[in-house]
Protein backbone atom coordinates (compact mmCIF):
# COMPACT_ATOMS: atom_id res chain seq x y z
CA UNK A 1 0.00 0.00 0.00
CA UNK A 2 2.73 2.41 1.04
CA UNK A 3 4.98 1.88 -2.67
CA UNK A 4 1.35 2.73 -4.30
CA UNK A 5 0.71 5.11 -2.58
CA UNK A 6 -2.44 4.20 -0.81
CA UNK A 7 -1.01 4.79 2.71
CA UNK A 8 -2.04 8.64 3.50
CA UNK A 9 1.14 8.08 6.16
CA UNK A 10 3.79 7.73 3.25
CA UNK A 11 5.94 10.38 2.70
CA UNK A 12 9.77 10.72 1.69
CA UNK A 13 11.65 11.18 4.69
CA UNK A 14 15.29 10.36 6.18
CA UNK A 15 14.53 9.43 9.22
CA UNK A 16 12.46 6.50 9.38
CA UNK A 17 11.34 3.94 6.45
CA UNK A 18 11.83 1.00 3.84
CA UNK A 19 15.48 1.84 2.30
CA UNK A 20 14.58 0.50 -1.59
CA UNK A 21 17.22 0.59 -3.31
CA UNK A 22 20.86 1.80 -1.16
CA UNK A 23 19.64 5.69 -2.03
CA UNK A 24 19.34 7.68 1.66
CA UNK A 25 16.32 9.51 -0.53
CA UNK A 26 14.43 6.47 -1.20
CA UNK A 27 13.70 5.98 2.33
CA UNK A 28 9.69 5.95 2.55
CA UNK A 29 8.32 7.62 5.82
CA UNK A 30 5.86 5.19 6.92
CA UNK A 31 5.37 4.05 10.92
CA UNK A 32 5.20 0.21 10.54
CA UNK A 33 8.76 -0.31 8.46
CA UNK A 34 12.36 0.19 9.50
CA UNK A 35 15.46 -0.88 8.21
CA UNK A 36 17.08 -0.96 11.66
CA UNK A 37 15.36 -1.97 15.02
CA UNK A 38 16.15 -1.60 18.79
CA UNK A 39 13.95 -3.21 21.77
CA UNK A 40 14.14 -4.47 25.18
CA UNK A 41 14.80 -8.04 24.91
CA UNK A 42 11.11 -8.27 27.34
CA UNK A 43 9.49 -7.28 24.06
CA UNK A 44 10.96 -9.33 21.41
CA UNK A 45 8.83 -12.06 20.40
CA UNK A 46 10.68 -14.69 18.24
CA UNK A 47 8.95 -15.04 14.46
CA UNK A 48 9.30 -17.61 12.14
CA UNK A 49 10.80 -16.65 8.52
CA UNK A 50 11.16 -12.62 9.05
CA UNK A 51 15.06 -13.40 7.88
CA UNK A 52 13.80 -13.70 4.84
CA UNK A 53 12.48 -10.41 5.02
CA UNK A 54 14.26 -6.98 3.66
CA UNK A 55 12.02 -5.06 6.36
CA UNK A 56 11.43 -5.52 10.22
CA UNK A 57 8.53 -3.62 12.05
CA UNK A 58 9.83 -0.15 13.85
CA UNK A 59 10.34 0.61 17.22
CA UNK A 60 9.59 4.65 16.40
CA UNK A 61 5.60 4.42 15.75
CA UNK A 62 4.18 2.58 18.70
CA UNK A 63 6.42 3.66 21.41
CA UNK A 64 5.56 7.57 20.14
CA UNK A 65 2.21 6.83 20.72
CA UNK A 66 2.82 5.20 23.90
CA UNK A 67 4.25 8.46 25.31
CA UNK A 68 1.90 10.84 23.72
CA UNK A 69 -0.99 8.68 25.43
CA UNK A 70 0.99 8.48 28.80
CA UNK A 71 1.15 12.72 28.65
CA UNK A 72 -2.61 12.95 27.66
CA UNK A 73 -3.88 10.42 30.31
CA UNK A 74 -1.51 12.56 33.13
CA UNK A 75 -2.60 15.96 31.78
CA UNK A 76 -6.14 15.17 31.48
CA UNK A 77 -6.55 13.22 35.01
CA UNK A 78 -4.17 15.78 36.52
CA UNK A 79 -2.08 13.00 37.54
CA UNK A 80 -0.79 9.48 36.46
CA UNK A 81 -3.73 7.46 37.98
CA UNK A 82 -2.98 4.89 40.39
CA UNK A 83 -5.45 2.22 38.70
CA UNK A 84 -5.72 2.27 34.84
CA UNK A 85 -8.19 -0.18 32.66
CA UNK A 86 -6.76 -1.19 29.30
CA UNK A 87 -8.61 -2.54 26.74
CA UNK A 88 -6.89 -5.05 24.52
CA UNK A 89 -4.24 -4.90 27.16
CA UNK A 90 -2.67 -7.67 25.61
CA UNK A 91 -2.17 -6.72 22.02
CA UNK A 92 0.75 -5.44 20.17
CA UNK A 93 0.12 -1.79 20.93
CA UNK A 94 -0.39 -2.81 24.41
CA UNK A 95 3.23 -4.62 24.35
CA UNK A 96 4.57 -1.13 24.33
CA UNK A 97 1.89 1.00 26.41
CA UNK A 98 1.57 -1.37 29.63
CA UNK A 99 5.67 -1.38 30.53
CA UNK A 100 5.71 2.18 29.90
CA UNK A 101 2.63 3.14 31.95
CA UNK A 102 4.27 0.88 35.01
CA UNK A 103 7.59 2.77 34.62
CA UNK A 104 5.41 6.18 35.53
CA UNK A 105 4.34 4.29 38.35
CA UNK A 106 0.72 3.50 37.90
CA UNK A 107 0.27 0.98 40.61
CA UNK A 108 -2.64 -1.05 39.01
CA UNK A 109 -3.11 -2.04 35.42
CA UNK A 110 -6.57 -4.04 34.82
CA UNK A 111 -5.86 -5.79 31.40
CA UNK A 112 -8.92 -6.59 29.40
CA UNK A 113 -8.10 -9.19 26.81
CA UNK A 114 -10.01 -12.01 24.51
CA UNK A 115 -7.14 -14.07 23.38
CA UNK A 116 -5.45 -16.32 25.50
CA UNK A 117 -2.17 -17.23 23.91
CA UNK A 118 -1.41 -12.80 23.52
CA UNK A 119 -2.36 -12.87 27.72
CA UNK A 120 0.16 -15.44 28.35
CA UNK A 121 2.82 -13.88 26.00
CA UNK A 122 1.74 -10.43 27.86
CA UNK A 123 1.85 -12.17 31.65
CA UNK A 124 6.37 -13.37 30.68
CA UNK A 125 6.54 -10.03 29.61
CA UNK A 126 5.47 -7.94 32.57
CA UNK A 127 6.34 -10.62 35.27
CA UNK A 128 9.61 -8.70 36.09
CA UNK A 129 8.14 -4.97 36.43
CA UNK A 130 7.21 -2.74 39.11
CA UNK A 131 3.21 -3.22 38.96
CA UNK A 132 0.16 -5.20 40.03
CA UNK A 133 -1.48 -6.53 36.64
CA UNK A 134 -4.44 -8.32 36.78
CA UNK A 135 -5.64 -10.12 33.56
CA UNK A 136 -9.39 -10.16 32.93
CA UNK A 137 -11.28 -11.71 29.80
CA UNK A 138 -13.51 -9.30 28.32
CA UNK A 139 -16.50 -11.93 29.45
CA UNK A 140 -15.72 -11.94 32.61
CA UNK A 141 -17.88 -9.30 33.88
CA UNK A 142 -17.82 -10.44 37.34
CA UNK A 143 -14.24 -10.23 38.18
CA UNK A 144 -14.59 -6.67 36.17
CA UNK A 145 -16.96 -5.36 38.68
CA UNK A 146 -15.13 -7.10 41.40
CA UNK A 147 -11.95 -4.92 40.53
CA UNK A 148 -13.90 -2.05 40.31
CA UNK A 149 -15.26 -2.33 43.68
CA UNK A 150 -11.96 -3.39 45.02
CA UNK A 151 -9.59 -1.09 43.93
CA UNK A 152 -12.35 2.26 44.74
CA UNK A 153 -13.37 2.98 40.66
CA UNK A 154 -17.45 3.64 41.40
CA UNK A 155 -17.18 6.27 39.71
CA UNK A 156 -15.37 4.86 36.66
CA UNK A 157 -12.60 3.28 35.68
CA UNK A 158 -9.75 5.65 34.08
CA UNK A 159 -9.75 3.48 30.62
CA UNK A 160 -7.53 3.17 27.33
CA UNK A 161 -9.04 1.98 24.29
CA UNK A 162 -7.71 0.29 21.89
CA UNK A 163 -9.90 -2.56 20.51
CA UNK A 164 -12.01 -1.10 18.23
CA UNK A 165 -14.19 -3.59 18.51
CA UNK A 166 -17.97 -2.69 17.79
CA UNK A 167 -19.17 -5.11 20.80
CA UNK A 168 -16.63 -4.29 22.94
CA UNK A 169 -17.42 -0.52 23.01
CA UNK A 170 -21.00 -0.81 25.31
CA UNK A 171 -18.69 -2.26 28.41
CA UNK A 172 -16.09 0.44 28.47
CA UNK A 173 -18.44 2.98 28.35
CA UNK A 174 -20.05 1.22 31.26
CA UNK A 175 -16.89 0.65 33.22
CA UNK A 176 -16.23 3.61 32.74
CA UNK A 177 -19.49 5.36 33.83
CA UNK A 178 -20.38 7.50 35.34
CA UNK A 179 -17.63 10.51 35.91
CA UNK A 180 -14.60 7.83 34.75
CA UNK A 181 -12.39 8.76 31.66
CA UNK A 182 -12.14 6.89 27.92
CA UNK A 183 -8.66 7.38 26.20
CA UNK A 184 -9.85 6.39 21.71
CA UNK A 185 -6.57 6.22 20.65
CA UNK A 186 -6.86 6.73 17.20
CA UNK A 187 -10.06 8.75 16.95
CA UNK A 188 -9.97 11.56 14.40
CA UNK A 189 -10.32 15.17 16.31
CA UNK A 190 -10.48 18.85 15.26
CA UNK A 191 -14.33 19.00 15.10
CA UNK A 192 -14.73 15.55 12.91
CA UNK A 193 -18.10 13.63 13.99
CA UNK A 194 -17.73 9.86 14.05
CA UNK A 195 -20.17 7.09 15.51
CA UNK A 196 -19.15 5.51 18.86
CA UNK A 197 -19.31 1.73 17.24
CA UNK A 198 -21.95 -0.43 18.84
CA UNK A 199 -23.63 2.60 20.12
CA UNK A 200 -25.91 5.12 18.90
CA UNK A 201 -23.85 8.13 20.55
CA UNK A 202 -22.60 10.64 18.54
CA UNK A 203 -19.10 12.41 19.03
CA UNK A 204 -17.90 15.94 17.92
CA UNK A 205 -14.15 15.95 18.85
CA UNK A 206 -12.89 19.65 19.41
CA UNK A 207 -9.76 20.63 18.93
CA UNK A 208 -8.76 20.65 22.38
CA UNK A 209 -10.29 16.82 21.39
CA UNK A 210 -12.00 16.42 25.25
CA UNK A 211 -15.75 15.76 25.14
CA UNK A 212 -18.31 15.56 27.83
CA UNK A 213 -20.77 13.02 27.91
CA UNK A 214 -22.99 12.25 31.26
CA UNK A 215 -19.80 13.71 33.11
CA UNK A 216 -17.62 10.99 31.58
CA UNK A 217 -14.63 12.07 29.80
CA UNK A 218 -13.84 10.91 26.14
CA UNK A 219 -10.45 11.56 24.81
CA UNK A 220 -9.53 10.83 21.61
CA UNK A 221 -5.42 10.33 21.10
CA UNK A 222 -4.85 10.42 17.31
CA UNK A 223 -1.25 8.82 16.10
CA UNK A 224 2.05 10.72 15.36
CA UNK A 225 3.01 13.22 12.33
CA UNK A 226 6.38 14.39 11.77
CA UNK A 227 6.10 17.57 13.93
CA UNK A 228 5.19 15.80 17.29
CA UNK A 229 7.87 12.44 16.61
CA UNK A 230 10.36 15.29 15.90
CA UNK A 231 9.45 17.15 19.20
CA UNK A 232 9.21 13.56 20.75
CA UNK A 233 12.45 12.37 20.40
CA UNK A 234 13.97 15.84 21.55
CA UNK A 235 12.10 16.06 24.67
CA UNK A 236 13.62 13.62 27.73
CA UNK A 237 10.95 10.67 28.28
Amino acid sequence: LCLEGKFDGCQKEGFLGWYKSGNPKDWLRNGAFAEFVSIHQSCAKPTRGIEKLDFFPSLAEPLGNTVKMERIVREKSGRVPETLAIWGGCGAQALYMVPYFASKRVKNLVLIYRGKSAMMYMKRCVMDLDANFYFVNSDDQQQLNLLKREFGQEDGFVSIELTGQEKLQKMVIEYASPKGKIFYYGLPQSGKKVMIPGTNIEVVFTPKCLLFFLSLGMTSVHNQDRASYVKLISEPL
